[in-house]
């Protein structure tokens, strides 16, 4: 057997053997051994936070991820085509704010891969409180797949807030996807590369506040 190019190391292997008899005598007999390859899962990741937001401001944009299955993936190894599946992402606030600024958190599926949060993009996730986010908090259902990540299709997120209508003005909040262990990916997998992800703190400034006089005058 020989081993993957560039040394990629396999988890563990099986062997497939096949015997064909003619009568009490084998005819034919042949095994071959399969080696199973853990891939890595690369994650790159803008911060999109702007500024500044308003209290009660919803799909305000925080951070963009790009992940991938390792770029060995059928270019340095042997591999056909494989789909692996996202079923959470958990998400740690930062800032010097605190959960009560931050009614909501959603994740939506970047289809055009653009970095900006437009017409044609699914929302896969959500979760929301009107008395605040529980930071640190999974997005997504354990077992149920919320996104697919392709070996030749990348899967493209973005991560959004509503502010609370209520939050502190002069807080500061953002987001982190702080290790490997807050994405939720069934399988093997040799690892996560490119975490922390964490976008820009964003200001809450007051809401504002139409005054209507009556002037007749």
């Amino acid at each position: 057997l020989s081993p993957w190019a560039a040394n990629y190391a396999s988890t563990w292997s099986y062997t497939f053997s096949v015997r064909l008899m003619n009568g009490p005598t084998v005819g034919f007999d042949a095994a071959k051994q399969i080696q199973i390859y853990s891939p890595t899962v690369s994650v790159a990741s803008a911060s999109l936070a702007p500024v500044r937001a308003q209290q009660g401001q919803t799909s305000v944009p925080m951070l963009a991820l790009t992940l991938s299955p390792d770029n060995a993936w059928g270019t340095v190894l042997p591999l056909g085509p494989a789909n692996f599946n996202l079923d959470r992402i958990r998400l740690t606030r930062t800032g010097s704010g605190t959960n009560a600024d931050v009614g909501g958190a959603h994740v939506w599926n970047d289809v055009n891969g653009n970095g900006v949060l437009d017409a044609g993009d699914v929302l896969v996730g959500s979760v929301s409180n009107v008395a605040g986010v529980g930071f640190p908090t999974w997005i997504g259902q354990a077992g149920v797949p919320m996104a697919v990540i392709g070996s030749s299709a990348p899967l493209h997120l973005i991560v959004t807030y509503d502010v609370a209508p209520s939050a502190a003005v002069g807080d500061t909040v953002g987001v982190q996807v702080a290790s490997g262990t807050d994405l939720d990916l069934p399988g093997s997998f040799a690892g996560v590369n490119g975490l922390p992800a964490t976008s820009g703190n964003v200001l809450i400034t007051g809401a504002t506040v139409l005054t209507v006089t009556d002037n007749p005058g």
